[in-house]
């Protein structure tokens, strides 16, 4: 009985209730037929290497998450190690309105820059299918200015969907594997 107190302590411990969610404006993209991640549930698993942290020094994170797309909606949970929520992410495709909820003390910090990776995944998660039928498949990710972002590199396809996805730049290298649920 002991044990399973401390356990859950732990685990309440680990999570805190958001505060209230940051809410940004970004430019509603249009729906497509044909999307290169089929609108569904995909399970994934993330490590983030930060090139250059404030401290001079490279940092590695690594999480597993749930994301649902829909043509109305883009949704992205990240769990913790235990599976519980550390932070949502809402978008509204309609409108461009991205709500952020961070479940975490020590994550809220760092909304800013997940919110520029946001930017980066959504148009990984609505870009079209890849004109190239080889293994890897690499190109490159603008913004709306046309400035490069980052070199995207898909490979381990099933289905015409790839299973892993590199997304690197000078500042950060994201390494995902994915899963439809």
């Amino acid at each position: 009985m002991k044990i399973v107190l401390l356990t859950i302590f732990v685990l309440l411990g680990c999570v805190s209730k958001p505060e209230k969610p940051t809410v940004l404006q970004l430019p509603p993209i249009a729906s497509t037929k044909e999307l290169l991640f089929p609108y569904g549930h995909y399970r994934h698993h993330l490590i983030l290497e930060i090139a250059h942290g404030e401290d001079g020094k490279s940092h590695r994170y690594s999480f597993d998450g749930v994301a649902e797309t829909t043509a109305d909606k883009i949704q992205l949970v990240m769990l913790s190690p235990f599976n519980t929520t550390l932070m949502k992410v809402h978008e509204d495709r309609q409108s461009g309105e991205v709500r952020l909820e961070t479940y975490d003390s020590k994550l809220r910090q760092f909304e800013s820059k997940f919110v520029d990776y946001y930017a980066m995944l959504r148009k990984i998660f609505l870009s079209g299918p890849l004109a190239e039928k080889k293994d890897p498949v690499t190109k490159p990710l603008f913004n709306e200015k046309g400035e490069l972002l980052a070199d995207l590199t898909y490979s381990e396809f099933k289905e015409n969907v790839p299973r892993h996805v590199e997304v690197k730049n000078k500042f950060f290298t994201l390494d995902i594997e994915v899963e439809p649920l």
